[in-house]
């Protein structure tokens, strides 16, 4: 069966590359709008499967993610503006976070979804770090407006959770739901994410 990643985001292929080599990606267009009153929780597992089902095809196991920020119950998505991603980055400082992660298969056959918590712990920030940060373009298409991946990983202080949910994909979810679909797991150490 072909495995088809419906993500462009070069960190969920570098994360998925640990346990596949051999998959396909696509890009799905979907709408990401937030509902009224949506938790952070229900709205990436929403995204996930609403980006699994738009790039269903037959014969295919189609794995897709999505993940946001959540501080006191409000989704932190992508910052619109540079001004957002500071607004963004301050309210986090010095504070714990959530860090949701949707994950969704879909084949003919069957479906799953399920979201993954993690809660990570930001330090103090500076409004000159915040700023110097700013100044790399890491934070601008990144949820929350950091990347733990990157240099915004050298503001977390503590970690509650799966590190690589908050990358974009949660392996051991991943690497257990392929195997309860048969899928052979090729573990690797993968190329460097673009």
């Amino acid at each position: 069966m072909r495995v088809l990643l419906a993500s462009s985001s070069p960190r969920r292929r570098q994360l998925l590359s640990i346990l596949l080599s051999d998959f396909d990606c696509c890009s799905p267009d979907i709408d990401e709008t937030e509902r009224d009153d949506e938790l952070p929780n229900r709205y990436v597992e929403r995204l996930a499967v609403a980006k699994a089902t738009h790039a269903s095809a037959a014969n295919t196991l189609v794995i897709a993610a999505d993940t946001c920020i959540g501080l006191d119950g409000v989704i932190l998505g992508k910052p619109a503006t540079r001004e957002h991603a500071r607004t963004m980055l301050l309210s986090l400082s010095g504070r714990w976070h959530q860090v949701y992660t949707g994950l969704a298969l879909l084949s003919p056959e069957k479906r799953h979804s399920c979201v993954i918590k993690t809660e990570v712990l930001f330090a103090d920030l500076s409004p000159s770090l915040v700023e110097s940060y700013l100044e790399t373009g890491e934070a601008d298409d990144k949820a929350g407006a950091y990347g733990i991946q990157g240099a915004g990983g050298s503001f977390v202080d503590s970690i509650r959770g799966s590190y690589s949910s908050v990358v974009g994909l949660p392996l051991s979810q991943t690497r257990s739901a392929l195997e309860d679909w048969g899928v052979a797991i090729n573990l690797r150490v993968p190329p460097s994410a673009d």
